[in-house]
């Protein structure tokens, strides 16, 4: 009888179910208690500015969209404006020029006496301070000596002051949170009309009030962000509205021509370095940023950025300041469609060349980029009634009209055409006779 060679049994399989439900508990570890859910606080909004239309503070921010962890944010449901007041600040005086200072603490050489003639034909010698000062108006971004309150900057305050001292403005939700997104921003509208006295002489040189302002949001689980970047702005009694606009149609643009009803407005002293203009799609609910921002002089722009077939709406506002923006109100807005109804130019340099039996027609080129071609009309010398000899645009600047009788005296006149069917007059009339 031989032996086999004995093997170890292996475990039953229900068996090592077993041991491994049991190890746990067993074993060398003990489960911690569960991990509470990642908190979803917003991120502190970010790109806050301020900038004063009129009455109003247009504030707007970049739409929150992570969370503190760096995560996707579902979204928000609360928005908050902060407010904080305080006095506007005067800076400090410039320190003397290097070269002054010098002057004062080292004595200098007494320089030779020259003949009073001579310093006055050379303009030399004379008083820095009594050398004539360029007006401010020749810096758009200097104000006018006029206006005191330009004079001013914004103090600087801590955030734990501002978290400390401001107080909530605004507060939305719901539709209204949803009606102040524009595209990838949330616009808010603060009503704000600053005192007629506010930094005037005339009120004892009052120190105007800066307005710090910043946002929080909250998500439905009601997690709240930190306070945003702060905005800051000292406001102004704003400049007269533009009123008086109109809007015309051209074939290369839209022109745009402005004036004021009352000459004071025309001639407002109050720190104006130019006017922004504005468009939007009709379909807009409000404007954007400029189209440009022109000169105080200028009463004419040409937008040459408008396409044809869409609606526009546009506006003008008399600018006191540029940074922050501090302008007048929408004073009036004109809309117009924009369509092609602008014929090319008229061919030029028309000639007919008389021939047996024909004449020849000749004429320049037109120079228009959505030219489709020329239409040849002819008369009976001294009637009225043109008639067309050429069913659509012909490419050429060259037609011979055939077959006519010799003796006849004719009229010839040439159009251009676009790509849409407007059409010149076609002015030029020209007579031929056939030979």
């Amino acid at each position: 009888m031989s032996c086999k060679p004995m093997h170890s049994p292996r475990p039953h399989f229900g068996l090592a179910l077993l041991l491994a439900a049991l190890l746990p508990t067993t074993g060398c570890g003990k489960q911690g208690d569960p991990l509470p859910p990642l908190r979803t606080i917003p991120a502190p909004a970010q790109e806050l500015a301020v900038q004063q239309r009129g009455s109003e503070l247009m504030i707007s921010f970049e739409y929150p969209n992570r969370t503190t962890s760096g995560a996707a944010l579902a979204g928000i449901d609360e928005i908050e404006l902060w407010q904080l007041e305080r006095a506007a600040i005067l800076p400090p005086p410039p320190p003397p020029p290097a070269e002054e200072t010098a002057e004062e603490e080292a004595p200098q050489e007494a320089a030779p006496e020259e003949p009073a003639a001579e310093i006055e034909a050379s303009g030399e010698g004379s008083n820095d301070a009594e050398e004539p000062v360029p007006p401010a108006s020749e810096s758009a971004s200097d104000p006018p000596a006029e206006d005191p309150t330009a004079q001013y900057q914004l103090p600087s305050v801590e955030a734990r002051e501002f978290a400390g001292a401001a107080t909530r403005r605004l507060s939305l939700r719901g539709e209204d949170l949803q009606d102040a997104v524009e595209g990838s921003r949330i616009a808010l509208r603060l009503p704000y009309t600053p005192s007629v006295d506010e930094g005037s002489e005339e009120a004892g040189d009052t120190t105007p009030t800066a307005l710090l302002l910043a946002v929080r949001t909250r998500t439905a689980e009601g997690e709240t962000s930190g306070f945003s970047n702060f905005a800051g702005i000292i406001p102004r009694v704003p400049p007269p509205a533009v009123t008086a606009l109109t809007v015309e149609e051209q074939p290369d643009g839209v022109q745009l021509s402005w004036t004021f009803e009352d000459a004071a407005d025309d001639t407002y002293a109050g720190g104006v370095p130019g006017f922004a203009i504005y468009r939007r799609d009709a379909s807009s609910r409000g404007f954007d940023e400029p189209l440009q921002l022109v000169g105080d002089k200028q009463r004419r722009f040409k937008d040459l950025d408008a396409t044809y077939g869409k609606r526009y709406v546009y506006s003008v506002t008399r600018v006191a300041q540029r940074r922050p923006r501090i302008e007048s109100a929408i004073g009036a807005a004109r809309e117009v469609a924009f369509e092609d109804r602008f014929a090319p130019p008229d061919p030029t340099g028309v000639v007919g060349l008389s021939e047996q039996g024909r004449i020849r027609l000749l004429w320049n080129a037109v120079d228009a980029p959505d030219l489709a071609g020329y239409r040849v009309y002819r008369r009976d010398t001294g009637m009225t009634e043109w008639t067309a000899l050429t069913r659509g645009p012909v490419q050429a600047t060259e037609y011979v009209d055939t077959g006519l009788a010799v003796g006849q005296s004719l009229d010839y006149r040439v159009t251009a055409l676009d790509a849409i069917g407007n059409e010149s007059a076609g002015e030029d009339v020209i007579t031929a006779p056939v030979r």
